[in-house]
């Protein structure tokens, strides 16, 4: 229950951020800490937020949750690429919460730098898209 309040502020956040003609740009387990007991979020590194289609910024996001459209270049951050972002998050957060357990400390907001817990889930997110990868290779070759 405490992991769909969590991911249930989480969207609020950022679809009120949003609202207000805001985006954020990195959207990362790197720039997030939550409680576990009550499901309160803390978004930080905020000096990332700027006017949507507006702005610019030398902040592209975390390579592992960019939208396909700013690692090509077709497009710069903005509220449609966070969307992007946030939906990596959310799937991790809801399908492999065991590594943001790992990450964060249960009675505080943080309490492993992090850059631990950045290096954590990069290292699983690495292992996943290989994964895929060689799945839908033998697929197509199955094919």
């Amino acid at each position: 229950l405490t992991r769909c309040k969590i991911s249930s502020n989480l969207s609020s956040a950022y679809k009120h951020l949003h609202l207000s003609g805001n985006c954020y740009r990195d959207i990362s387990a790197g720039n997030l800490m939550f409680n576990i007991k009550n499901g309160d979020i803390l978004i930080c590194d905020n000096d990332n937020v700027g006017i949507d289609n507006k702005s610019k910024s030398q902040i592209n996001g975390t390579m592992e949750y960019m939208a396909p459209e700013i690692i090509n270049n077709i497009m710069p951050p903005s509220s449609k690429t966070d969307l992007y972002s946030l939906s990596i998050l959310e799937f991790l957060f809801i399908f492999y919460p065991i590594l943001f357990i790992i990450c964060y400390s249960s009675t505080i907001f943080s309490s492993i730098p992090k850059i631990v817990c950045e290096d954590v889930i990069m290292k699983f997110i690495h292992v996943i898209s290989i994964s895929i990868s060689l799945l839908l290779n033998i697929l197509m070759y199955l094919n």
